[in-house]
């Protein structure tokens, strides 16, 4: 079963809200491509909204049939500027029969996911962001995250004749210490409730620049990462069909590094609060008293060892701009 490409094409997304250009229909078809579903009613809430485009996203999702994803990366240095190219060819059978392997000119790596954990070969650093989000806009734009009504802003935008429902996923602050309020945003047709653009903390922004179905779910043919308003990455699938994908498939390489013993729990509580490790109070002038939070993600294998540590920084007078120090593989 091959991928339908179903693709609405849309250019010059340049920027979460801004210059969105009338989207065009284009239907592609070929032998053994699965038939389309007629369009459903598009819900008039936030939740429900979201809730739709959840249950028709995400080719990681429960149920589907096992299948094989190649996907070809345009990179782009911090001025836009061509800085070469990167491959994906992921193998999916279950969350726990995984297999991605990342080839650029300069980096190759192979993280198997099986009952045993998670295991890397080739080079131990996390693949570079911008095409970890990449590939999570074609395999998993939504994540795993549940989200509540009372989390959700629903704000109307017209860009022309093209009609916009965005989403904002604002926490409510009921713990001014350790809830800071998401500035997450997901865009979708009015028409078509197809997902068009995200944006986390109005940094890191993503566009579906084409979709198609899956096995049923939508898929972003072709996909954009945006950082600070400036194109880094250009992901485009070149194959994807089901697959019969045997177990061995998923046995990690021999040279492989175990990097997850233990299932991570990802906890959101106060560690060290009013307990300074060491140093002194630092002193802020009044007109930069930063404010906000900092999420610390690290997960220990049961040696004691620290085998994977994160920090995230949000700030509340840069309106939650994230600034991420990652660390991976630390010796600890």
């Amino acid at each position: 079963m091959f991928l339908q490409m179903r693709a609405y094409r849309c250019g010059n997304m340049a920027s979460m809200l801004r210059s969105i250009s009338i989207c065009c229909l284009a239907v592609f078809t070929a032998p053994c491509l699965i038939a389309q579903t007629p369009a459903s009613t598009v819900p008039t809430t936030a939740a429900g909204i979201l809730q739709q485009a959840m249950d028709h996203s995400g080719i990681d999702a429960d149920g589907l049939n096992p299948w094989h994803l190649k996907v070809t990366f345009d990179l782009f240095d911090q001025k836009g500027k061509p800085s070469g190219t990167a491959t994906l060819d992921e193998i999916w059978a279950g969350r726990k029969k995984q297999r991605r392997e990342w080839t650029s000119p300069g980096f190759h790596q192979i993280e198997v996911v099986n009952s045993d954990g998670t295991f890397r070969s080739g080079d131990q650093d996390p693949v570079p962001e911008v095409l970890d989000k990449d590939r999570d806009l074609i395999v998993s734009p939504f994540g795993d995250r549940q989200y509540l009504p009372e989390e959700l802003s629903l704000t109307e935008h017209k860009f022309g004749p093209l009609k916009m429902n965005c989403i904002t996923l604002t926490k409510p602050e009921t713990d001014e210490e350790t809830r800071f309020g998401d500035l997450d945003t997901f865009c979708f047709e009015e028409s078509t409730g197809l997902l068009r653009a995200t944006s986390e903390d109005l940094v890191l922004e993503g566009r579906l620049v084409s979709i198609g179905t899956f096995q049923k779910k939508n898929i972003a043919i072709k996909s954009k990462v945006l950082v600070d308003g400036v194109e880094r990455a250009i992901g485009t699938i070149s194959d994807l069909r089901t697959a019969s994908l045997p177990d061995e498939n998923f046995v990690p390489p021999a040279n492989a590094v175990h990097i997850m013993n233990a299932p991570a729990t990802e906890k959101s509580e106060v560690l060290f609060k009013g307990n300074r490790i060491a140093g002194q109070d630092p002193v802020f002038k009044d007109s930069l008293m930063p404010s906000g939070v900092v999420l610390i993600h690290y997960v220990v294998g049961p040696d004691g060892h620290v085998q994977f540590f994160a920090i995230d920084l949000r700030h509340r007078r840069s309106r939650g701009r994230r600034h991420a120090l990652r660390c991976a593989e630390m010796g600890i």
